[in-house]
């Protein structure tokens, strides 16, 4: 198809095959193999112990005051709580490593941020 929609439509196709390209070759390279296991999904384990607490909760009453009672309001309209736990983190983080390690293209989070790495998004 021509026009502006199949010029649009065929980068957009070219952009996702080369991301899942690189998923693909990064999943052979990957330090814990378990972040990116599908069949497995997410783990309550990767929850922080007072989060998965509030969350079950919250699953089994529906009261949010648990959930409420972890935020810390730091700055007006800006909260915090924990919501992973200290392995999940390690592996992130050491999976962000050696993510940049492998030489991988990264995207970047703005133009002003060197460091930063989207996790989920297009390359």
């Amino acid at each position: 198809e021509g026009g502006f929609g199949g010029v649009l439509w065929r980068r957009l196709a070219s952009r996702h095959l080369r991301q899942v390209r690189y998923e693909n070759k990064y999943r052979s390279l990957a330090k814990a193999p378990r972040l990116f296991d599908l069949e497995a999904g997410f783990r309550r384990e990767w929850l922080a112990p007072s989060f998965a607490a509030a969350l079950e909760a919250y699953e089994a009453s529906g009261d949010t005051g648990p959930l409420r009672g972890m935020l810390d309001e730091v700055s007006p309209g800006v909260y915090t709580f924990e919501m992973l736990s200290l392995p999940c983190c390690d592996a992130l983080l050491d999976e962000v490593d050696a993510y940049e390690a492998s030489g991988m293209p990264a995207m970047r989070p703005n133009s002003m941020n060197n460091y930063g790495l989207v996790l989920n998004g297009p390359i």
